[in-house]
């Protein structure tokens, strides 16, 4: 099926004038779209849904589709017009938010919010505050959404527990005879393992509730407006499943305030960034003030160390399985990427009162 068949099995309004590939995406195959309805233009975004990644496209877009209805329903009754600050997925004659082409791949579209923008990496203060409050009000949103009833997409996906499990496996098997050479590596990851998995055992044994996570907290997977430079709406939502808000607060930490990529080679370099988390902490928290329980808002800074020994452990078990599951640039690269992590985890540590401090003060 060509793009302008696919889009003439959504219920929309208008007439297929253009479409342009969208390359940032890493996951899903992504499609600008342009329609004109009576006289105006109107633009959509077509997405083929990777099903190498999410088994059951059905059930991801199940999740999807009941997170954004959920809260452009909690807009309405506020007031708040939604068209820019919640995704609208479009409906198939059979009322379906997807379309099956005959090659059994799965396809979605969806409204494309006008003069927006994103950014792959944020160092300005109001802007990492913003995001920070775009993820706290998305958990606002759904505070009261039945978090058991959404689809896991992909299992065990933030629990720690089970990433060292299949760390030692890796380590075990030795696949590529690699493991000799990162001994190093291999202890440091032991050496973060006790603290690294406590969040994941407080889970099993449900001492901090679940809520509706997205898992994803990146700022790019939060929508700007281009002039205004605020935040409009949370994007990017495959990964939304139950889960700690610790790991949405977490990730978006360990992302956001380093003060180096992921994959940087002079550690010296790779600190973690306490003004950074200043600003992302007064917009996530303050947008959840009153909502958190205590044991939440003493979790979060260990959120960020969870997160942060969790990447470093997931590159290096790639690494030593033959880099399988993480695209890599060059040899060696998913060992970089881990050594790193590896650095951030020890900055965050040593600075992790500092951040529970800045936490309480926002939590007040």
């Amino acid at each position: 099926m060509t793009i302008k068949e696919i889009c003439e099995r959504f219920r929309i309004c208008g007439d297929y004038t253009a479409c342009t590939q969208i390359n940032n995406g890493i996951i899903n195959k992504s499609y600008l779209v342009t329609y004109r309805c009576d006289g105006q233009e109107r633009k959509y975004l077509v997405q083929r849904i990777n099903r190498a990644v999410f088994r059951r496209p059905d059930k991801i877009m199940q999740n999807v589709v009941g997170v954004t209805e959920f809260i452009r329903a909690k807009m309405l009754a506020q007031g708040i017009d939604p068209e820019r600050r919640v995704l609208k997925y479009a409906e198939t004659a059979d009322r379906k938010n997807y379309v099956l082409d005959s090659e059994g791949n799965y396809w979605r579209l969806y409204n494309f919010i006008d003069d927006s923008v994103v950014y792959d990496e944020a160092t300005d203060a109001e802007i990492i505050e913003q995001v920070g409050k775009a993820f706290g009000e998305f958990q606002n949103y759904l505070s009261d959404y039945d978090a058991g009833s959404l689809y896991v997409s992909i299992p065990n996906f933030h629990n720690t527990r089970r990433r060292y499990d299949l760390f030692y496996e890796a380590v075990m098997v030795d696949a590529e005879d690699r493991a000799g050479k990162v001994k190093r590596e291999i202890d440091l990851c032991r050496s973060h393992e006790t603290l690294a998995t406590k969040l994941s055992i407080m889970a099993e044994n449900k001492e901090i509730p679940l809520h509706v996570t997205h898992n994803d907290t990146k700022s790019n997977n939060v929508i700007f407006d281009r002039e205004e430079k605020k935040a409009l709406a949370v994007i990017d939502l495959d990964t939304v499943m139950p889960g700690l808000v610790a790991y949405d607060f977490g990730d978006a930490a360990r992302f956001i305030c380093s003060d180096a990529p992921e994959d940087e080679l002079d550690l010296s370099k790779v600190k973690f960034n306490l003004e950074k988390f200043r600003a992302l902490t007064k917009g996530f928290v303050g947008a959840l003030k009153g909502r958190l329980t205590p044991i939440e808002t003493d979790t979060l800074a260990l959120g960020v160390y969870t997160m942060t020994v969790e990447l470093a452990v997931r590159f290096l078990t790639d690494y030593l399985n033959g880099d399988t599951y993480f695209s890599t640039n060059y040899p060696g690269h998913n060992l970089d990427r881990a050594k790193c992590q590896l650095a951030l985890a020890d900055s965050v540590y040593g600075k992790l009162d500092a951040m529970r401090e800045i936490v309480r003060e926002y939590a007040k």
